[in-house]
């Protein structure tokens, strides 16, 4: 790739920040504070820790115990579930242990990948799978579902981002792009295409317990990869569990870091 792997690598965790840079403004109540050490996420919410927390942390060298002390004190007040990322350009470098020490819980890692899309193949759709991009509402709640069963999730979770998604609208225009696949006319499988700066990211890939080991989760992913390469992004970015990187390595992603998340519950 001709972007270095450590650019690629920011550009997958701003994408994170700007992610919620938009959402937010779809969520009553919810505020992003950002500063040159920080962002913080607060919703309010308290249905998933992943509505309230930390996005990126940068300390300069100091009293590290204290900085993360002060971040912590919005969460630990208001009695909000959160998590806290930690990625390649945070700092410094014992920063997961401190949260260690703070109480929070590391989570698996997840790896930060990325794929040229002049490059990307369009891999073969499963004969019996559909995917459509959602236009409205009843779309929407098709993609929910996919969604909500896809992730396993409670369905309280599920629903704000379906609300978060609603209020941002379906056009052109908008900053997502949604993608249902149904198998017999039964929605089954999810995704998502942010149109960030820099790069198209892909979120929300999931397919139905029943339905996995047939394809339909790599197929959802050239979706949003064949969409973005028509709008004319150079780079997909995603952020995958270790379950989920080996079907994106196959479709030629590229792993250039590593995010950690670090849960805390009051």
């Amino acid at each position: 790739m001709a972007t270095s792997s450590l650019n690629l690598t920011r550009r997958i965790e701003a994408g994170h920040v700007e992610y919620w840079r938009v959402a937010c403004g779809a969520l009553p109540g919810a505020q992003l504070h950002e500063d040159r050490e920080l962002v913080q996420l607060i919703t309010g919410r308290t249905e998933a820790p992943w509505l309230n927390g930390v996005l990126f942390a940068r300390f300069e060298e100091g009293d590290l115990g204290g900085r993360v002390d002060a971040a912590m004190a919005p969460f630990r007040k208001q009695g909000l579930p959160m998590l806290w990322s930690v990625g390649e350009t945070s700092a410094p470098d014992k920063l997961g242990r401190a949260l260690r020490s703070h109480g929070l819980a590391p989570l698996e890692p997840l790896a930060a990948m990325a794929l040229e899309l002049e490059r990307f193949e369009l891999p073969e759709t499963p004969d019996e799978l559909t995917i459509e991009p959602v236009r409205d509402e009843p779309g929407l709640e098709r993609w929910a579902a996919a969604y909500i069963d896809g992730f396993e999730m409670p369905d309280p979770a599920g629903g704000v981002i379906r609300d978060i998604y609603r209020r941002l609208g379906f056009g052109d225009d908008a900053p997502f792009r949604h993608f249902v696949g149904s198998i017999d006319g039964h929605p089954v499988a999810s995704g998502t295409l942010f149109l960030a700066e820099g790069a198209a990211d892909v979120w929300h890939i999931s397919t139905a317990p029943a339905y996995r080991g047939r394809g339909v989760g790599a197929a959802m992913t050239a979706a949003t990869m064949q969409a973005a390469r028509n709008l004319g992004y150079r780079y997909g970015a995603i952020v995958a569990t270790a379950m989920g990187a080996g079907v994106y390595r196959r479709l030629g992603f590229e792993q250039h870091g590593e995010l950690t998340q670090y849960v805390w519950s009051p």
